[in-house]
């Protein structure tokens, strides 16, 4: 059975919410019982998946947690060398960071790429924190861009390097003050993490 759109919304939620208790329950490298109980709550709930997974950062020390099974039919649990894609569920995540760090004035949604990312194509340069979380800034969507969309089918495992977005691209050598739409271009392997 498919799950409803309200069940991947509340699950990437909560996910975001666990990863975000595993930020802010300190800076040590021992697992935390907090996060293993936020991963355990949701795998328990209602319409809750049947496995999570988490690994947090916190300085140079990640630290995996899981809970449940990474696959139902073999009942296989969740390794730390597992891969996952994350798609759409990343901007629940990079929405609630930025937000947060607006909240504390460490940015304004006034912001621009240009002024905070000023190595990123010209085209972007105007385009505000604001627009971009809005999806109204017309940056390119790479993941619409056929190349992009070979790379990830041909080699799943592979890390794509944000770089390798935009990094041929016409788009990144515009001028104009919104991004065009995005040219197709060669996406390389990357060398290193």
């Amino acid at each position: 059975m498919l799950p409803t759109v309200r069940g991947v919304i509340a699950t990437s939620a909560a996910a975001t919410a666990v990863v975000i208790a595993g930020l802010a329950a300190g800076a040590t490298a021992q697992p935390s019982p907090g996060v293993r109980a936020a991963l355990a709550a949701l795998v328990a709930s209602p319409g809750g998946p049947p496995g999570a997974a988490v690994i947090v950062h916190r300085g140079h020390h990640p630290v995996f947690h899981a809970i449940g099974v990474a696959d139902v039919a073999s009942g296989a649990p969740f390794r730390r060398t597992d891969h996952m894609r994350l798609a759409s569920t990343s901007k629940a995540l990079n929405g609630t960071v930025a937000l947060s760090l607006v909240r504390r004035h460490r940015l304004s949604l006034n912001d621009t790429i240009g002024e905070l990312l000023p190595y990123l194509p010209r085209a972007w340069r105007k385009v505000t924190l604001a627009e971009a979380l809005n999806h109204t800034s017309g940056l390119p969507s790479y993941t619409k861009d056929e190349s992009f969309q070979k790379f990830v089918v041909d080699h799943p495992h592979e890390r794509v390097r944000p770089a390798a977005c935009w990094h041929s691209s016409p788009a990144s050598r515009s001028s104009s003050s919104r991004a065009p739409p995005m040219s197709t271009r060669t996406l390389t392997t990357p060398s290193s993490g």
